[in-house]
């Protein structure tokens, strides 16, 4: 396989960043060839950057696969600030979605002495909420599915509203730039930006609506029950409610300790990405 890293369109620690993970493909055996950004097919890329706290696929920071599907070098965001200060990632190839991607996932030992060098103190679940929050994910995942968010998040404000449920907190994605709540729902929900821990704080929630991984993992780790929606969502199978026929009868018996086992898998210390152990995982999959 041969990689073409494209290292003269970014600069300082990003440039230094992507370079390593190329030494790391590199010590696995990849060729890899530096080349200048305009010798890039700009619709073309293979690997993209996932700026932390962005949400948003930065497209300028590529290593490009010939003739393969991408590969995507990203920041978990929720794991890295509750467990790993930001010296983990995930390396995937074909997709940024689970049900989707191909991981070079850990052998079972090493992802078992991270999941014990990391055990959470999980909160216990919040059964007495009386508020529920929406999280929509932006514009263009929602687009990318087919789907129009604004009819995805008035579908949920509806039913929300059928099911009794009159205190609803909406929290747009970090890269949301319209406003999506329609006129007809204005004066019937709580526009709310803060950050989830922040709004975890400020409300007495009873469960969160999430289409997006990020989200799921902050509220399972916080003990929020989730109605997790996106069908590529990580957390997906972890959702506390599988319909709206929950509402009522909210299941508390997930076991969120196999959702932090099965990401264990998938996380990978930076050095291990710059040494090529996790390239050599991959390429054991392709």
């Amino acid at each position: 396989m041969i990689l073409d890293v494209h290292a003269d369109i970014v600069h300082g620690k990003k440039q230094q960043v992507l370079l390593d993970v190329a030494r790391g493909a590199c010590a696995a055996g990849m060729k890899v060839n530096i080349t200048t950004a305009s010798n890039v097919d700009k619709n073309n890329y293979s690997l993209l950057w996932r700026h932390p706290n962005k949400g948003e696929l930065v497209l300028e920071n590529i290593i490009n696969v010939k003739g393969r599907d991408k590969i995507f070098f990203l920041n978990n965001n929720y794991f890295n600030n509750y467990i790993c200060k930001n010296n983990y990632r995930r390396l995937t190839y074909r997709s940024i979605y689970d049900n989707e991607a191909t991981y070079p996932n850990k052998n079972e030992e090493d992802a078992k002495s991270f999941y014990e060098d990391h055990k959470l103190d999980l909160k216990p679940w919040n059964r007495d909420g009386t508020h529920v929050v929406i999280f929509p994910n932006n514009s263009r995942t929602f687009g990318s599915h087919g789907q129009n968010v604004e009819d995805w998040l008035f579908e949920n404000i509806e039913s929300c509203l059928h099911h009794g449920i009159e205190n609803i907190v909406v929290k747009y994605h970090p890269t949301e730039h319209k406003d999506l709540v329609c006129q007809q729902h204005k004066n019937k929900v709580i526009l709310d930006n803060s950050n989830i821990f922040e709004l975890i704080k400020k409300y007495n929630l009873k469960f969160a609506l999430i289409y997006n991984s990020g989200a799921a993992t902050a509220c399972l780790l916080e003990g929020i029950p989730t109605f997790i929606q996106g069908p590529n969502n990580l957390a997906r199978k972890f959702s506390n409610m599988e319909s709206w026929d929950d509402v009522k009868n909210i299941n508390y018996d997930i076991d969120r300790s196999e959702y932090i086992k099965e990401a264990s898998k998938k996380l990978w210390l930076f050095d291990d990405i710059k040494q090529g152990k996790a390239w050599n995982r991959l390429l054991e999959k392709l």
